[in-house]
């Protein structure tokens, strides 16, 4: 049967493991809630697209209505003036649409790239998480925890130490310097 410090070291890594995959779950359905949120802001976003689009065609409709009008009540009918405003108003009205086109698809653009962003920052959380864990495990495992069983009662935090119990351990910079 193990120590009390062995248990509770061993207790530590497991808590520490559950509460990974705990957070992990957590940020799954945050990342899942939120592509929901961007996938109806982009549909809000075509809703308003095609509105707007709507009321470009009719406004064109109208416009181009009045010229021809002017041009009949004129008898001005198949003048360069009056093809040329025609042409104009086309003109415009296919900028005007290319442009709306142009912004739908670069903020559905954005939108997904910053959902692959969060994803990736939630597997670099996700395995900097796990690092911590091995890294405290392996800390808990490399003094003289096991090895001595007496280390227990000579335990102490002390500062500079790189394990928990054990007599103190010269850190990675110790080392190199």
């Amino acid at each position: 049967m193990g120590s009390g410090l062995e248990i509770a070291a061993f207790a530590a890594i497991g808590v520490s493991g559950i509460s990974t995959v705990s957070g992990y779950i957590s940020q799954s359905e945050a990342a899942a809630a939120q592509k929901k949120a961007n996938n109806r802001q982009a549909a809000m976003q075509s809703e308003q697209a095609a509105r707007e689009k709507r009321q470009q065609i009719r406004e064109e409709r109208i416009k181009r209505a009045k010229i021809l009008q002017a041009s009949e009540n004129t008898g001005t009918v198949g003048s360069a003036g009056e093809l040329g405003s025609v042409a104009g108003l086309s003109s415009t009205l296919s900028g005007n649409l290319g442009f709306n086109s142009s912004m739908i698809e670069g903020a559905s653009y954005i939108s997904k790239q910053n959902q692959a962003a969060a994803g990736a920052m939630q597997e670099a959380k996700m395995w900097d998480t796990i690092g911590s864990i091995a890294n405290t495990a392996v800390g808990m495992t490399s003094g003289s925890l096991f090895s001595n069983p007496a280390a227990g009662s000579e335990a102490a935090i002390t500062k500079g130490s790189s394990t928990i119990f054990g007599p103190p351990q010269p850190t990675l910079m110790q080392k190199l310097f």
